[in-house]
């Protein structure tokens, strides 16, 4: 690592871009790697300076290969961390955005799961894969219900997510929000179910996942998810 490399990494970190400029004239290399060995654009991640990181791709950085030592690319750690900065840097560069890492767990599902509805709405407005299932087969749909992200479930459903995708437990998404008592959202899920069964089978369903909320000790949202059945 010369001396231009260092000065890369420090600009980036500082925020300095007359530094970031000046190592670039002199020299400095878009892949340059701190003392820890983290190449540039993972410490413009880490120091939350997207336009650093912009400028790294543009001088030849690829994102698409970098992994931490989770397995999990740098898409999949802006979606977990809710960095819609880097993760709009990341799509514009054509990244991706199905690309599963650790536990076969895309970035979708990761905005899924800790409630990032506008890194979500990203996500899938540039192609993501609204079905795609981890490695106990639950769908970003799944984690967002269990979880109570209704502004996620809201924009999944939107886009047309499968509402009936099982995962290794036989769960769908509206199992899943009973199970946590979230009724609201097994509501929303079943109401995209009711214009395709007929009302006896619908019927059948409701009663289904109402029994899952009163098996998981959550007694008031299975006499509303029950009621649903009823409601015009």
């Amino acid at each position: 690592m010369n001396r231009a490399d260092f000065q890369l990494i420090d600009a980036i970190r500082s925020g300095c871009l007359a530094d970031f400029n000046a190592a670039v004239d002199a020299g400095a290399y878009h892949s340059a790697r701190d003392w820890n060995g983290n190449p540039a654009l993972v410490v413009a991640y880490k120091t939350q300076r997207p336009d650093y990181a912009r400028r790294l791709i543009a001088l030849g950085a690829d994102p698409h290969h970098i992994r931490d030592r989770r397995g999990d690319t740098l898409l999949i750690r802006s979606a977990r961390t809710g960095d819609i900065g880097l993760l709009t840097v990341l799509l514009a560069d054509a990244v991706d955005p199905s690309v599963a890492g650790q536990r076969d767990r895309t970035a979708l599902h990761h905005a899924a799961k800790h409630g990032f509805d506008f890194v979500a709405r990203s996500l899938i407005d540039h192609g993501a894969n609204l079905d795609a299932g981890d490695n106990h087969r639950h769908a970003p749909l799944h984690l967002a219900a269990r979880h109570g992200r209704t502004g996620v479930v809201r924009e999944l459903l939107r886009a047309g997510a499968t509402t009936n995708a099982q995962n290794h437990t036989s769960y769908t998404p509206a199992h899943e929000a009973a199970a946590s008592g979230h009724a609201d959202i097994a509501k929303q899920i079943l109401g995209k179910e009711r214009p395709h069964r007929r009302t006896h089978d619908f019927i059948r369903l409701v009663e289904q996942i109402s029994h899952v909320a009163e098996r998981h000790d959550h007694p008031e949202a299975s006499k509303a998810i029950h009621a649903f059945a009823f409601e015009p």
